[in-house]
């Protein structure tokens, strides 16, 4: 299925509906205000789950929980609401419950990038009000299992979900990339990189850094980056950065930052470089810093990577706590450039992974779920 969000006169939202066989044909509006406030509060409790991460207390993490299924429940009802025509609305959900019920578990959302709405924390069903392990009877890798199945209306969880901000004008068929033409290309806060150190064991630390190496480099400041740029001879890029962002300035350690124009001016740097003429370059953006899915309307990173060269980003909703960050991303980028999977495979892998829960829930797909790197022989 597909969801498309256009803004409309009157401050609304136009929303419309489809699948592969055509759009659905009743098409409405919502209030974008309304949308939004939801949009907020879901924020609110994210930054309470991103706080809570060290918690071992089931529930304190179940109320966190409920709160966010809850503001993400209203927002489910606010993007079902048309008042004048309650009857066609009531068709809508019928179809939309079949289409799921038949096997369509892959949702596309296409809205502009000004919209700001964590689309993955949408929740489906009645808001769980009770725990199910009140004895205590599980340990904690079981509850968090437990919980991933308590809270599965969560639409990051109960769809293969993506949010591009205009879909990609490529067939699903290239979306497989060749190996030859990917390239993975670092760009790491230097204070972060060395808590990572510090942290890791010698051995776990050395591969996650042939990783963010390979095959291009890995950079800690811009001018080592633009030097990685000049010299790659792929085109596919992978451009991940891992460090901090604050009100769309990217914080690269020591003092040395990247700002929204300097951003702007690097994503053109990837690409902008001469390929060879046959050459489609497809890469994809992961920015690995907090509420990097987030921005002002013409100030936003998200916004900024949305280029034809690639197919997508993969963006935080929220605050995310350094060590997870390094974790999570490390699952990501093994998964992708290591083992060939989709990226609508990783997330949905990572979602569900009960060691990464819930925290898990912080990151957005705003990319093509059917992009992959093609497998190793």
């Amino acid at each position: 299925m597909w969801l498309k969000i256009e803004a409309d006169v009157n401050s609304e939202f136009r929303i419309t509906w489809g699948n592969k066989g055509g759009h659905y044909p009743h098409s409405y509006k919502v209030g974008a205000d309304a949308i939004r406030q939801c949009a907020r509060n879901m924020r609110a409790q994210l930054e309470l789950l991103a706080h809570s991460c060290d918690s071992k207390d089931p529930g304190e993490r179940f109320a966190i929980l409920k709160a966010l299924a809850k503001a993400g429940e209203s927002l489910r009802y606010l993007l079902f609401l048309d008042r004048g025509q309650p009857q066609a609305m009531r068709r809508l959900e019928s179809w939309f419950k079949a289409e799921y019920d038949a096997g369509d578990r892959q949702l596309s959302i296409q809205a502009d990038s000004s919209i700001h709405v964590p689309w993955g924390l949408i929740f489906d069903g009645p808001v769980p009000t009770a725990r199910h392990d009140e004895g205590g009877e599980l340990d904690e890798p079981a509850q968090r299992v437990r919980e991933i199945e308590t809270f599965r209306g969560f639409w990051s969880l109960k769809f293969s979900l993506s949010a591009a901000q205009s879909g990609n004008s490529r067939p699903r068929a290239q979306m497989t990339r060749s190996r030859e033409s990917f390239g993975l290309l670092s760009l790491v806060n230097s204070e972060v990189q060395s808590e990572i150190k510090h942290r890791l064991e010698p051995a776990a630390f050395a591969d996650l850094e042939q990783l963010l190496s390979s095959p291009i480099g890995k950079a800690e400041d811009l001018t080592k980056f633009e030097e990685l740029i000049s010299a790659a001879a792929q085109t596919d890029i992978l451009f991940y950065f891992l460090g901090h962002n604050r009100n769309a300035t990217l914080e690269l350690g020591n003092g040395k930052t990247l700002d929204y124009v300097a951003f702007e001016r690097l994503i053109d740097s990837l690409t902008n470089r001469e390929v060879a003429q046959n050459a489609d370059p497809c890469g994809l953006v992961f920015l690995n810093a907090c509420e990097s899915a987030l921005g002002d309307t013409d100030i936003n990173l998200r916004s900024a990577s949305s280029r034809y060269e690639f197919c997508g980003v993969i963006a935080t909703e929220s605050i995310v706590p350094r060590d997870y960050a390094a974790r999570f991303g490390g699952r990501f980028l093994r998964a992708l450039v290591r083992q060939g999977k989709t990226v609508g495979e990783i997330m949905g892998e990572l979602h569900h992974d009960a060691s990464l829960w819930p925290q898990s829930l912080l990151y957005g797909c705003y990319a093509d779920p059917d992009y992959c790197i093609e497998r190793p022989a």
